[in-house]
């Protein structure tokens, strides 16, 4: 499977209320609010700085990170305004030299004055229908704090099953007890 054929250019997700989209730096002012909350710390591992410039270097850094397949990151849009309340992204494609590819990892954040509006469990759902229908992924993962059962709740609602906790695990630049959930290609279909 050509990952660079699907993801580059950075197809835009479109469903009902949002849209998957490349954040530009005309989306700097509400891409802060995603990246550079206190709050949002708290359940992502790192914070970001909220000097324009930073926000600017991170919108880069998504469209680095993209050519090089390392990550690939979304906008998601409020589908009435284009206005930008969060990010979703995929990265770790890995697996075998026999299935190459076959696994991959989600991650998400929404600015904590869009939370509890349904933004993530659109995203998520929109991403993963992305993904089973148009690569040869078969798992798709995600690690969620276990000090966020919001998150915990949007996976669950979405078809992932919780595995386990994995205890004191390194994410990003903390330490933290977390719980590893997935959905496998069989669950999506199953769902439909």
């Amino acid at each position: 499977m050509n990952l660079k054929k699907v993801f580059v250019p950075l197809p835009e997700i479109i469903s009902d209320k949002i849209i998957l989209r490349e954040i530009t730096q005309a989306d700097a002012e509400e891409y802060r609010k995603v990246v550079a909350d206190e709050i949002s710390y708290r359940y992502w591992g790192y914070k970001m700085s909220e000097e324009e410039r930073d926000v600017i270097g991170k919108i880069e850094y998504n469209r680095s990170a993209l050519l090089k397949l390392s990550e690939i990151t979304w906008g998601i849009a409020e589908r009435k305004t284009n206005r930008i309340v969060g990010e979703i992204l995929a990265c770790k494609f890995h697996g075998t030299r026999k299935y190459p590819q076959s696994i991959c990892e989600i991650g998400y954040r929404i600015a904590p004055e869009m939370w509890g509006k349904g933004y993530a469990s659109l995203a998520v759902n929109a991403l993963v229908k992305f993904i089973f229908e148009n690569t040869n992924v078969n798992r798709i993962q995600a690690v969620v704090m276990k000090e966020n059962p919001a998150s915990v709740k949007v996976l669950e609602k979405n078809g992932f099953a919780k595995e386990g906790l994995l205890r004191q695990i390194k994410v990003y630049q903390c330490i933290a007890d977390c719980y590893m959930l997935s959905i496998l290609r069989n669950d999506f279909e199953n769902r439909k």
